[in-house]
């Protein structure tokens, strides 16, 4: 609505349970930002679900609190499936920047579901930049209901560049002792190869685990390996999908979210994703963009330079709005048109 205040509504139905909700944030000036929610669900499942926050960040330190409250028989679209809904969630960070390289945080998170021990958890975290793409984290926590539930770990985070990432984890939860060992290299977006090699042990049970996957625009081919407690086991996924758009039936990655085809009535035109090039039209003119987020403007772009020089275009920016789980038609109409030069002497 204004740099001020922003609102929100959200809606879900399923069989026997609607929920229904909306929430505000609002600016307090320079102290920070106050949010308030409300939910309300029936027929089968009737209740109200509340909740407040407030956040604040300085380069000094942070806080970010939120609790929300159940009451009656409140339910949402999780609960139709067995999942509990909270009757009460607390959640306080405070943050503390030092030194230009260190963070300092301390956390509390109080949980209630029905039929189980309410949780009072608190936690502290002590992070350390060693240069570059290195970092080191001292962590632990505590059950305040439950004194036997606590444990510490250390973690190693390592950037080796090329989008490729070692970590190494140790510590003790539960009077068990746990650590790990990852290295992993996820296929870039505009396609390829990544891999993943895990290994650890946790409550004296050793585990080892190899991932291949190779993305393309038709989708994604996962081969997984994995050992645990000396048994063995091989797995194979591939996901994808067909979008079936504009008189078109083509493939594509996973849709998770939105999408759009773009459309540009002549092939080889490469196109732009918040201004980020993720691939260009196939012969036809088409281009399917995964990941676009629903209900929100995503800005699609194509390259106007890589057009022939006898074409004419009105637009080289759209705006898309798709919903959940289904797409758009980004049309960039291009036309040709025939020009002749004289020259009098």
């Amino acid at each position: 609505i204004s740099e001020r205040l922003t609102v929100e509504a959200h809606a879900e139905a399923t069989a026997g349970v609607y929920n229904a909700g909306a929430g505000a944030l609002a600016r307090l000036g320079e102290r920070g930002v106050a949010n308030a929610s409300l939910a309300v669900s029936a027929p089968g499942r009737t209740g109200v679900q509340a909740g407040v926050g407030y956040q604040y960040v300085t380069p000094r330190f942070s806080i970010d609190a939120q609790t929300l409250r159940a009451f009656g028989d409140y339910g949402d679209l999780g609960s139709r499936e067995g999942v509990p809904v909270s009757r009460a969630t607390d959640r306080v960070t405070v943050s503390f920047p030092f030194l230009r390289a260190q963070t300092l945080s301390f956390s509390y998170l109080g949980l209630k579901y029905p039929g189980i021990v309410p949780s009072r958890i608190g936690s502290i975290a002590y992070l350390v930049n060693l240069g570059g793409l290195t970092s080191i984290t001292f962590s632990g926590f505590q059950d305040f209901r439950q004194h036997d539930a606590r444990g510490f770990f250390v973690s190693l985070s390592v950037g080796l560049g090329g989008n490729t990432s070692v970590s190494a984890n140790a510590g003790r939860q539960n009077g068990d002792s746990t650590y790990t060992l990852n290295a992993t290299r996820p296929p870039d977006y505009g396609g390829g190869v990544g891999w993943n090699v895990q290994a650890g042990a946790n409550a004296g049970l050793r585990y080892a685990q190899g991932q291949l996957q190779y993305l393309g625009r038709a989708g994604q081919v996962t081969l997984l390996a994995q050992s645990f407690d000396g048994r063995g086991n091989a797995s194979v996924d591939v996901t994808g999908a067909f979008v079936l758009m504009d008189g078109r039936l083509m493939t594509a990655r996973r849709v998770d979210d939105g999408f759009a085809l773009v459309s540009t009535d002549t092939g080889r035109v490469p196109v732009l994703h918040q201004n980020r090039l993720i691939g260009e039209t196939d012969r036809a003119g088409y281009l399917l963009v995964p990941d676009l987020n629903a209900y929100q403007s995503n800005r699609v772009a194509i390259d106007g330079t890589a057009l022939p020089a006898d074409a004419r275009i009105a637009d080289t920016t759209l705006d898309v709005v798709p919903q959940a789980r289904s797409g758009v038609l980004a049309h960039f109409a291009v036309t040709r048109y025939s020009a002749a030069s004289i020259a009098l002497r």
